[in-house]
């Protein structure tokens, strides 16, 4: 079972979360203090840790440095929970050892979807085993973005993000890579991608029959191509993979399949 490290000096907050990341599956460890945060990170060696910023004993920030230093430290997934912080904060926090921070008061699905971003996987590559290969991630979703470039990198790849379209492309170019700016469902604009000589087909476009488009067209050009999309409904699924996409993502379902198979691992035997 999944373990995280839970450190909260509220009582009330505690159980709330412990609540919620029971019942999707993790097992939870409780610090109400800096000081049993490091007892317990020590002997357990938690894969995350999701902890206050302000505790009685210590300052989050300073705790973050100290399980840093553990062991097995460098490999802790650390995500703050917190008030609004303040400038001196938002400074600190900028060169601080935190893996990512979440806003008070937070949803438990906001919370617990964050977290399944984060949870553990096989032992990440390095990024000499990738040969150093880049990977621009452009999502103007601040949560998505900061999962998908942490899993990127865990597979090896240096990896470098942007907020938006403009952003995207200006460092793309900046890097040297051939982008294309324009409608992809347009004939001229996806003659341009090579598609005759690609392998692979990234179709994130979140409209089914623009993004239909994309797909039918591509299927036509390069019948072996492998062609992966997203949808947001079954209906848009089944356009999809009827245009001739080899995998389509439905949001919804990925999230309720793995909160279903964590409930299923957490039943007793």
């Amino acid at each position: 079972m999944r373990t995280v490290l839970l450190v909260e000096d509220n009582a009330v907050t505690r159980k709330l979360f412990r609540v919620a990341l029971q019942g999707a599956g993790w097992s939870v460890l409780e610090a109400e203090d800096g000081g049993g945060a490091l007892a317990l990170a020590a002997a357990h060696q938690p894969a995350l840790v999701l902890q206050d910023l302000r505790l009685p004993d210590m300052s989050g920030f300073e705790l973050a440095h100290r399980l840093r230093e553990l062991p097995h430290g460098p490999a802790i997934t650390i995500i703050a929970v917190s008030g609004l912080l303040s400038s001196r904060e938002e400074i600190e926090f900028a060169s601080s050892p935190f893996t990512d921070f979440i806003a008070k008061p937070v949803e438990p699905s906001r919370l617990l979807a964050l977290l399944e971003g984060y949870a553990p996987r096989e032992a990440p590559a390095s990024p000499a085993a990738r040969g150093g290969q880049r990977i621009l991630i452009c999502d103007d979703n601040p949560d998505q973005l900061k999962i998908l470039a942490y899993r990127i990198r865990e597979l090896g790849y240096v990896v470098e993000t942007a907020s938006d379209g403009k952003d995207g492309l200006e460092k793309a170019r900046r890097d040297g890579a051939e982008v294309f700016d324009g409608n992809a469902a347009d004939p001229e604009i996806l003659a341009q991608a090579n598609l005759a000589t690609a392998r692979r087909l990234f179709v994130t476009i979140p409209e089914p029959f623009e993004a239909g488009q994309v797909v039918q067209q591509a299927r036509a050009i390069n019948p072996l191509l492998e062609i992966l999309a997203r949808a947001h409904s079954d209906a848009a699924v089944e356009h999809l993979e009827r245009l001739g996409a080899n995998l389509v993502v439905l949001g919804e379902r990925e999230i309720a399949e793995r909160m279903l198979e964590r409930a299923d691992a957490a039943k007793p035997t």
